[in-house]
């Protein structure tokens, strides 16, 4: 609404000046006009270029973010002898990471026990199973590492002690 507003504003400008031409036999007085709209419009289009690279530059740090989110994710599930990602390393999503316990009761019991640690939201597809964590944008690292780190503590718990610790602490030293 702005943008139109503004582009609106500036058509009206320009059609008061036409008018102004009109009625002025000066030709010095048209071309220092003409001037005038061509440094406005110039600096229009260098406003709208900082925005656009602006927008760019964002884009590519939000994906760079989203990059290092899920290779932390993944990596510790890549070494956990506990949690399994069934999903070929090629064919990977950034925003929701697939993994399954060897069982669907520790599928279970991870989901309930993640639910009380605050962690909620990681029970699979219904028709599928298993866990997703969903680490979409909005998701700060922070909360990725907390998953990982409540996901060695589940897998020493559940008899896979020094592996989980080595995993945990791979994945805090690529993140």
């Amino acid at each position: 609404l702005f943008y139109r507003t503004e582009r609106t504003r500036a058509q009206l400008d320009r059609i008061g000046l036409l008018e102004q031409w009109l009625g002025d036999e000066d030709p010095l007085n048209i071309l220092r006009d003409v001037m005038n709209l061509v440094r406005v419009e110039r600096r229009f289009q260098g406003v709208r270029a900082l925005w656009r690279e602006n927008m760019r530059l964002l884009s590519r740090r939000i994906a760079e973010r989203n990059a290092e989110k899920a290779g932390l994710l993944y990596d510790f599930l890549d070494q956990s002898a506990l949690f399994k990602c069934p999903v070929h390393p090629d064919s990977r999503s950034l925003m929701n990471v697939i993994f399954r316990c060897p069982s669907e009761e520790l599928d279970n019991r991870f989901v309930s026990e993640a639910t009380k640690r605050g962690l909620d939201g990681l029970k699979g597809h219904r028709a599928v199973g298993g866990m997703r964590a969903s680490i979409y944008n909005a998701m700060p690292e922070a909360g990725v590492q907390a998953l990982v780190d409540f996901m060695a503590d589940s897998a020493r718990r559940n008899g896979c002690h020094a592996h989980a610790e080595e995993a945990s602490r791979r994945a805090r030293a690529v993140g």
